[in-house]
């Protein structure tokens, strides 16, 4: 995975905290654009901290803002992590898709983890 140039990230983030600022309404939606910006730019702790901010400001997470973040970690090398959020969506009914899989295994493969990427293979029931 290639992690994307320049602050285009920071950019979303804080594009995302004026719009609270204003009192406006922030969604899963908006989350996820900033998410996937941090995701493409490999900042694996702010997509994480932007997962904890959709917690307690009661934003719906979804599969798509968890992928992101799995595949954010998986980039870092922080498999462990990529892999407590795989964990996490089965804890609250998120569905888990081919996408998600596929970067949880990327996190694995890319650290040596072969033994863990075999048992999320068996995991896959498509």
């Amino acid at each position: 995975f290639a992690c994307g140039e320049g602050m285009a990230w920071w950019h979303a983030v804080q594009f995302l905290h004026d719009i609270e600022e204003d009192l406006l309404k922030t969604d899963t939606f908006t989350y996820l654009a900033a998410v996937a910006a941090c995701d493409k730019a490999c900042e694996w702790r702010q997509v994480l901290q932007l997962l904890h901010e959709m917690v307690t400001s009661r934003v719906e997470r979804n599969t798509s803002t968890h992928t992101a973040a799995v595949r954010a970690c998986g980039k870092a090398q922080e498999w462990l992590k990529a892999l407590q959020l795989l964990e996490e969506m089965g804890d609250h009914q998120m569905q888990k898709d081919s996408i998600t899989y596929l970067a949880s295994v990327s996190a694995c493969e890319e650290v040596g983890q072969f033994v863990k990427t075999l048992q999320l293979l068996r995991e896959i029931s498509f």
